[in-house]
């Protein structure tokens, strides 16, 4: 062996022996009472030690580096066997017990001193009552901009190299297949009775502090009032939000390119239109699904009808008071302005009618050139011929629709108008009058010639149809004449006999 050899082999000795110290004195316990002491008794070397944390940087990732090719420079079996030596050195026991040390003690002191906490009040307000928020919001302010500046750099980096953002990309499947996997496993193995879920659901429910609760969502409702009230006083005569809301969504507006969100809106309501005509095509394909479905869909609505029906009953049994009382309130409806908003869809219709003249009859139009109307023809056939059935065996509507029924609801109508202002002496005649004199005679004669001349047309332009038209016309007179003679002879002969 030579002496370059020599030394050379000494100094690596000496190396390893010093790595070896190093190492020992890297016990926990041992950095924790040494850099106490020397930062108490060694201000100079505890700012070298700072200003070194680059290089202990460097070196944790120097140490990374070799160590890593180390253990990818041994075959395939030692590096195994070496990283299972590793962790078989875990010790998962003296971990457990270490939790269940530090749980018991936690145990015993909360039920030793329950209210040790306050301990820390002091502290507390000593630590707000000296800290300069106004130094921390300038630091963390500082500490969100220089965060910002990287993850800015950091992107512009990865999106330089497309490779960079597919390896990134790539990563999301693995992590969401594995986060699934956990969730999948989790509830697999949940394999308790369904009464011990419901209990421990049910003890979850009850132990929570509603009081508290009832705290916060009052505290957040009067939080919800403060700020309209300020709205309000900010403003003056107008809420202050208006101007604000104004600003923002107009230079919000100035800033958004709308082509594009246009077309980004219309591109997921396709995509949304290509989701559910796949998913209705799968469901088609496999029937028992489909009915499964549903059924599903079917139970849901007999819930929210059930939901909605015992609601409506529940409201029944509410005194006339609050009936009054809501009526109240319902009167405070602003019908100007039911009124104001009915001027304005008129009129904006209107306007569009009226720029676009064609537009209704070429809606209906093209609506009405793709109906098949003899399936819309049997279906109304059919709902006739279903109601004809429903009124003729339901015995509460056959019963309402009994003639003496019917003619009583008339009756009843009639007394009602008789005894109402507008059946006074004149009121009706006026009315006519008034409505008569207003008519356009000229449009009528035209209009009135018009219907006249079709009918007639339409009936001269098939024998069949004419006397289909005559004959209930004929007849209908001759039972009038018959029925008014007889009790016009009748009349006769009791004035004569009288």
């Amino acid at each position: 062996m030579s002496s370059s050899e020599a030394v050379q082999g000494k100094n690596l000795e000496e190396k390893s022996e010093k790595a070896r110290i190093l190492l020992k004195e890297l016990q926990p316990e041992s950095v924790g009472e040494t850099m106490d002491v020397l930062f108490r008794e060694d201000p100079e070397l505890t700012r070298e030690l700072f200003m070194s944390l680059p290089n202990l940087l460097k070196a944790h990732d120097t140490l990374v580096v070799n160590l890593a090719g180390y253990l990818q420079g041994l075959p395939v079996e030692e590096r195994t066997a070496l990283i299972r030596e590793v962790i078989g050195g875990l010790d998962g026991k003296t971990a457990a017990e270490a939790t269940n040390a530090a749980s018991q003690l936690w145990m015993d002191i909360h039920r030793e001193n329950p209210e040790l906490a306050a301990e820390l009040f002091p502290a507390l307000e000593e630590g707000f009552a000296s800290t300069d928020f106004g130094k921390l919001r300038e630091a963390v302010t500082a500490l969100i901009d220089y965060s910002t500046q990287v993850a800015e750099k950091c992107i512009e980096l990865s999106t330089d190299n497309p490779i960079i953002i597919a390896n990134l990309i790539g990563i999301l499947p693995p992590l969401i297949n594995g986060m699934i996997k956990v969730v999948s496993s989790a509830l697999e193995n949940i394999d308790l009775p369904p009464e011990i879920i419901a209990s421990a659901l049910f003890n979850i429910m009850q132990a929570v502090d509603t009081a508290e609760l009832g705290k916060v969502i009052n505290g957040a409702a009067s939080m919800a009032n403060a700020l309209h009230e300020g709205n309000l006083v900010l403003g003056g005569d107008d809420y202050r939000f208006r101007a604000v809301f104004s600003d923002f969504a107009g230079s919000l507006l100035a800033n958004v390119d709308t082509d594009e969100v246009a077309s980004a809106v219309v591109a997921l309501g396709e995509d949304t239109e290509v989701i559910i005509s796949t998913l209705t095509e799968l469901l088609c394909r496999d029937p028992e699904l489909h009915l499964r479905l549903v059924s599903v869909g079917i139970s849901l609505e007999n819930i929210l009808i059930r939901a909605v029906s015992n609601s409506l009953l529940e409201l029944q049994k509410m005194p006339d008071e609050a009936f009054s009382q809501m009526g109240e309130e319902i009167k405070r409806v602003d019908a100007a302005e039911v009124g104001r908003m009915l001027n304005s869809f008129v009129g904006l219709s209107t306007r569009l009618q009226e720029a676009n003249p064609s537009l209704r009859q070429d809606l209906i139009l093209d609506t009405l050139s793709v109906i098949d109307r003899e399936q819309f023809g049997a279906a109304a056939k059919r709902m006739s011929l279903d109601m004809v059935e429903v009124a003729r065996k339901d015995p509460g509507l056959r019963e309402a629709l009994e003639p003496e029924a019917v003619a009583e609801k008339i009756n009843q109508a009639m007394a009602t108008f008789n005894s109402s202002t507008a059946s006074g002496p004149g009121a009706i005649s006026d009315y006519l009058s008034k409505l008569v004199a207003a008519i356009d005679t000229e449009e009528l004669e035209v209009a009135a010639g018009t219907v006249t001349t079709i009918t007639s047309d339409v009936a001269l332009a098939s024998a069949g149809v004419a006397l289909a038209l005559l004959k209930p016309a004929v007849s209908v007179a001759w039972r009038m004449f018959k029925s008014l003679a007889g009790k016009a002879v009748e009349k006769l002969k009791g004035y004569i006999s009288g």
